[in-house]
């Protein structure tokens, strides 16, 4: 069922975004952010509820999220949500997307995290092809302006100044 529902998404965005390449990677961004925010929704009813307080978790998510919210920000000025089709595509799939991993957080965690982890694939693999086949082209352009210049794996809680 999990397999079926990434490959429904990846059918209908391969199909609609073949030769588009950075309008592709928003809406696989605008996506990819989702499970974080879902995951998010269920620790803190976990902690509302008094099930656990896994102050650890919620760091690691606020930093996976954080990393995503950089993707996005890099396609946006490259151009890719350009067009407000791509951007009600991209958020109404957000939008449902979303309700189901909610869903699927509170019945099966493990079934949440695999159709996150198929999602991952997908994006990466098409990065990939995409940086193989353009390699040549993108090594000429500038990087987007958005880009830390020092991008590092250290990301900083903007409340309290500690890394992690």
């Amino acid at each position: 069922m999990i397999k079926l529902l990434v490959d429904i998404l990846l059918i209908v965005i391969n199909t609609i975004y073949q030769d588009r390449p950075y309008p592709r990677f928003y809406v696989l961004e605008t996506v990819a952010r989702v499970p974080y925010f879902s995951y998010l929704s269920i620790l803190h009813l976990y902690e509302t509820l008094g099930f656990w307080r896994r102050a650890d978790w919620l760091k690691v998510d606020f930093a996976e999220s954080s990393n995503k919210l950089h993707h996005l920000l890099i396609m946006e000025s490259l151009e890719g949500s350009q067009f407000w089709g791509d951007r009600i595509l991209a958020r109404t799939t957000a939008l449902l997307y979303y309700w189901i991993i909610v869903a699927l957080y509170l019945v099966s965690p493990g079934s949440a995290y695999h159709f996150m982890e198929l999602v991952e694939n997908d994006a990466y693999n098409s990065y990939q092809k995409f940086l193989t086949e353009y390699e040549t082209e993108l090594k000429l352009e500038p990087g987007p302006a958005n880009l830390p210049q020092n991008q590092t794996l250290v990301t900083r809680n903007l409340r309290t100044g500690t890394t992690w």
